[in-house]
């Protein structure tokens, strides 16, 4: 068995776009990148409070960010994710 975790929140059947990231979506909380059950990750509460700390931040902070270039994704098959992001502040 091989669990592909790239594709496990991109599944167009659970989220409508699910290429675009969108955390105001109706179903966010559908993910599975915390696990789930009795494997959920016991540190997801402090991970969701980081996370909404440090987009605030960086929002407050670079109100004009935006892309450059078309995010560069990484090849690999386990942990998927991107290798370059270019961003501008404006």
């Amino acid at each position: 068995i091989s669990l592909l975790f790239g594709s496990a929140n991109r599944d167009p059947r659970v989220f409508a776009h699910p290429d675009e990231f969108d955390v105001g979506r109706p179903n966010a909380a559908e993910h599975i990148g915390f696990g789930g059950g009795i494997h959920v990750c016991i540190g997801a509460p402090l991970a969701r409070i980081e996370l909404e700390e440090a987009l605030r931040a960086l929002v407050e902070r670079c109100p004009r960010l935006e892309l450059t270039a078309e995010p560069r994704r990484n090849p690999a098959f386990v942990i998927w994710g991107c290798d370059r992001v270019e961003l501008s502040t404006g």
